[in-house]
């Protein structure tokens, strides 16, 4: 059985690349006989060399009883040396749960939402975690911005602040999403 703190030194020595065994409450790491980046590769797949940035997030029709669209924008760096493959959105908080339509996302090459530079998206199936899963049928290569709506199926009845954590996902197997930030949407005007 695993404690808090034998979790917490297991997790860290794997984000750092370290191979590790706990046993009765001590860490042991082996000799290192890889770099630790070819550790990072074999482990967890490919990582950005630099962060996407996330812009600010744009709402419209916020009123009450409506059903709003939210518009996200990440500029993938020149030096990301990986290629952006999907990114999540997910609700971190808010008096109520917002609920996007499925199979109601959309994505734009570029920062604006311009149909002639739609892309595809890749369908997903089975069980997801929260939050709302858009990948990329092509990657978003360095040095593009990526547009993404998606559609509120009902806009809040309650006002207050609601605020969305984005996390990308470059392309690669096994590998772990990069946290971009929180926005957050001000639903005062009712």
């Amino acid at each position: 059985m695993f404690f808090k703190n034998e979790i917490h030194r297991s997790f860290l020595a794997s984000a750092m690349g370290i191979s590790a065994l706990v046993v009765g409450g001590a860490l042991f790491t082996p000799c290192l006989s890889q770099s630790t980046s070819e550790m990072e590769t074999n482990k967890i797949g490919t990582a950005f060399e630099k962060a996407p940035r996330l812009g600010p997030i744009s709402v419209i029709h916020t009123e009450a009883g409506g059903s709003s669209l939210y518009i996200f924008t990440i500029k993938v760096s020149k030096n990301a040396s990986q290629s952006l493959q999907a990114v999540r959105v997910t609700q971190i908080d808010g008096i109520e749960s917002i609920s996007f339509g499925n199979n109601q996302s959309r994505a734009y090459l570029g920062d604006r939402v311009a149909q002639e530079q739609s892309l595809r998206l890749v369908s997903v199936g089975g069980e997801q975690e929260p939050g709302v899963l858009i990948p990329f049928e092509r990657p978003i290569a360095p040095g593009q911005s990526v547009t993404i709506t998606l559609q509120a199926q009902q806009n809040p009845s309650e006002r207050g602040i609601y605020q969305f954590g984005v996390t990308a996902y470059p392309v690669g197997d096994n590998i772990a999403g990069l946290y971009l930030g929180t926005e957050r949407v001000n639903y005062e005007s009712r």
